[in-house]
Parts: structure tokens; C-alpha cells; sequence
């Protein structure tokens, strides 16, 4: 299953939060991880939205984020850690992604993996991962990938983390903030 909206939308938040809704278990809280870094523009949107959600005071764990990056030097040790902690809870990983055609600011969730996303990344995340949120900020071509504007992916990650909060919220899982249990080494 894979589905598309365009985050310039004025009712992206709500069409992304209904398909959300779709995927969350009753009784059973998704832990959210959140890929990239923001030393490369273009993959700091995981990161941005890692750190909106711990500011929200959701009952849930948020894996990455700015201080905490999660990137390809240490994905297999952040997935193993995670599904460790969380052995039956399912895992939503988000991430930035790039397309070679105009596919700018479309945010998908999917089942499965993004061919736009990193390949590393999915091969490490299609094993753990339940639902995969990537949304395209930025040209394939390396010379563009540095030219992504802070703007669009901030703009992205507000609709992304609103709709994540929205899901929450209606599970009624939202209470006092719970610092996330992150291994000593990332």
C-alpha cells in the first residue's frame, strides 16, 4: 500500500492523519524513528521532525532528531536497539527523500520502502520498519541536493509532526512527557 499527498494542501494534515489512523493498532503505540542528519540540508527533515515531536509531550518514543541524529553510521545499531526495547510495538520510520522528476513536497506513507529514499537506509529499515513516512525535499542530482530550502522541509515536517500528533491525540495516548531511553553511544 502506498499513498501520496502534497503538503502544500490546506487539508494535507488531515488527509495524512485519516491514513495514519489506518495503520495504528488499538493498544499499541507506534515508536517513531526518525532518519538524517542536518549537516546535509536535504536529509535533516527526519531530524526536524524527531525533534517537533519531543517537544509535544507524547506518550510514545521518537528515535532521532537534531541533537540525536540517526544516520547510515549507526542505523543497524539504532534499529536493533530500538526493537529491543520495543519488541511488539510497531516502528514508523520517517525520512527525507529525492526524485529525479517534479515531486516536490509530496509526503508518502507506505508499507514498504520509497524508491526515492537512500537504498542503505531501506535495506537496513525493511526488516524492522511497520510504515515508512518520506516525503521528497530536494533534486536527485548531487549538485541540487545541496540546494534544498529550509523553508520547504520545515513546512514539510510541521505538516508531518501535526498529523502524527493528531493520530496520537486520538488514540488518547497523550500524557506526561517521557524522556526516550537512548543508548549511551548515539
Amino acid at each position: 500500500m502506498r499513498k501520496d499527498f502534497f503538503a502544500y494542501s490546506k487539508h494535507a494534515v488531515e488527509a495524512l492523519t485519516q491514513e495514519l489512523l489506518i495503520f495504528t493498532e488499538p493498544r499499541s503505540i507506534p515508536v517513531i524513528v526518525c532518519l538524517g542528519t542536518d549537516k546535509v540540508l536535504a536529509d535533516a527533515l527526519g531530524a526536524i521532525v524527531g525533534s517537533l515531536l519531543n517537544k509535544q509531550g507524547l506518550s510514545t518514543f521518537v528515535y532521532g532528531n537534531l541533537e540525536r541524529p540517526i544516520t547510515l553510521a549507526n542505523i543497524n545499531y539504532c534499529l536493533k536497539f530500538v526493537r529491543a526495547m520495543h519488541p511488539i510495538s510497531p516502528i514508523w520510520v520517517i525520512d527525507s527523500a529525492t526524485s529525479y522528476d517534479n515531486r516536490f513536497g509530496v509526503i508518502t506513507i507506505s508499507d514498504e520502502f520509497n524508491p526515492f529514499v537512500n537504498t542503505k537506509f531501506v535495506d537496513a529499515c525493511k526488516v524492522e520498519a511497520n510504515l515508512f513516512i518520506t516525503a521528497t525535499v530536494s533534486q536527485a542530482e548531487k549538485r541540487v541536493l545541496f540546494g534544498a530550502r529550509l523553508r520547504v522541509i520545515v513546512q514539510i515536517a510541521e505538516v508531518i509532526t501535526q498529523a502524527l500528533c493528531r493520530v496520537f491525540e486520538s488514540q488518547d495516548v497523550r500524557v506526561a512527557y517521557k524522556q526516550p531511553c537512548y543508548p549511551l553511544s548515539f
